[in-house]
């Protein structure tokens, strides 16, 4: 059996199974120097295109799926958002001042026109004078209040006027308390723990009890027993003043 002729072992040395290539050796070299420094300038650019991918992470980005391009654009624009909110956003108002405490009167402490009780309580676990809270809104609740509803409504209201808001028991209601102000006011709201349980005996506390202070430690209402969407927005824009001129009727359905 004869073998095949390839081509390759021809004396002319053509091999018929090679594909044919079309260029020209020039007989000067310099004549590629054109060719050569263009190649160099598409190797330098390269390279940068290699450093700046290194730089930005892009290999990172390509294997998570996500395109250089898109990535900046969606980093530009949570940059942009996040300033404009800094800066048309919502800040925080300074709470209103507290003014010289008033002088006593015939007005039995923890009663409307009255002061608070000359007693020390625990405030945000400093020992501290009750009649040092003005102006202020102290809510009184009993143990196991599930009030968490009703005493945010509160806040809001005493947020709107820069008045600062207290939770007010007894000793034995310590922890629970400090659990429930946690959701009150996004934490912000104050625990008061009135160790003798003055503030609730003076006051006639019952249920959820409000005591609204004016600048001046004068009590401006005790709202007794409050339901839920109370708005005793009326009594609080009177707080920041002096108690002693601007004491006022309830509001219609105030307890």
């Amino acid at each position: 059996m004869g073998v095949p002729d390839d081509g390759r072992d021809r004396e002319d040395g053509r091999d018929d199974d090679l594909a044919a290539f079309d260029f020209v050796i020039p007989d000067d070299l310099r004549e590629l120097d054109d060719e050569v420094r263009a190649y160099r300038r598409e190797q330098r650019r390269e390279q940068r295109r290699e450093r700046l991918r290194r730089f930005l992470l892009v290999h990172r980005w390509h294997r998570a799926g996500l395109s250089a391009p898109l990535f900046v654009l969606v980093l530009l624009l949570v940059g942009f958002v996040g300033s404009m909110m800094a800066l048309i956003g919502p800040t925080a108002s300074p709470p209103s001042s507290r003014g010289p405490l008033a002088r006593g009167d015939q007005t039995p402490a923890g009663q409307q026109g009255g002061l608070l009780p000359a007693v020390d309580v625990k405030v945000r676990g400093d020992v501290r004078p009750a009649r040092d809270l003005r102006p202020a809104v102290l809510a009184i609740v009993p143990p196991g209040c599930a009030c968490e509803t009703l005493l945010n409504e509160v806040f809001d209201q005493a947020q709107a006027y820069r008045l600062t808001m207290y939770v007010v028991g007894r000793s034995s209601q310590e922890p629970e308390l400090t659990q429930l102000v946690h959701r009150v006011g996004n934490g912000t709201a104050g625990v008061v723990i009135d160790t003798e349980g003055v503030l609730t005996a003076s006051t006639a506390a019952r249920g959820i009890t409000l005591v609204l202070v004016h600048s001046d430690g004068v009590i401006g209402s005790v709202l007794r027993d409050i339901p839920p969407g109370l708005r005793i927005e009326p009594l609080l824009a009177r707080l920041p003043s002096p108690g002693a001129t601007a004491l006022g009727p309830a509001p219609a359905g105030s307890p």
